[in-house]
């Protein structure tokens, strides 16, 4: 940090403090000022940090034969198999998407009859 920012945090401080002010500063070395209490920072992790256990290109085979012939307003049926529900329904809703556009797919997974229905709206 220059010498400048910290000037600048510490007349911040007084002003703070000669006003009052409840407050927590917390400067990107980890030092804290005031006495406000604060939560713990919750540090998410990006999207698609998840490691899938399947290898690479393995769920778009098996979903796109299902979708490769599917009509406007038509719909189909893909059948869990072997991989479970809520990851074969999000893989079944983006091929929708990258092969018809957004907006053109509408999908529900069928957990009595184990399947994924993806519908073809434009």
């Amino acid at each position: 940090m220059l010498d400048i920012q910290k000037t600048a945090i510490a007349k911040l401080i007084n002003a703070l403090d000669g006003a009052g002010a409840d407050y927590k500063i917390i400067l990107p070395d980890g030092t804290e000022y005031g006495t406000l209490e604060t939560k713990p920072v919750k540090v998410k992790k990006p999207k698609g940090s998840r490691a899938s256990p399947y290898p690479r290109g393995e769920l778009h085979n098996y979903v796109q034969p299902f979708l490769a012939d599917v009509p406007v307003g038509g719909v189909a049926a893909i059948p869990y198999d072997k991989y479970p529900g809520p990851l074969l329904a999000a893989r079944c809703y983006s091929a929708g998407f990258d092969s018809w556009g957004k907006g053109n797919v509408m999908g529900s997974r069928n957990d009595k009859t184990k399947t994924v229905e993806i519908m073809r709206l434009g």
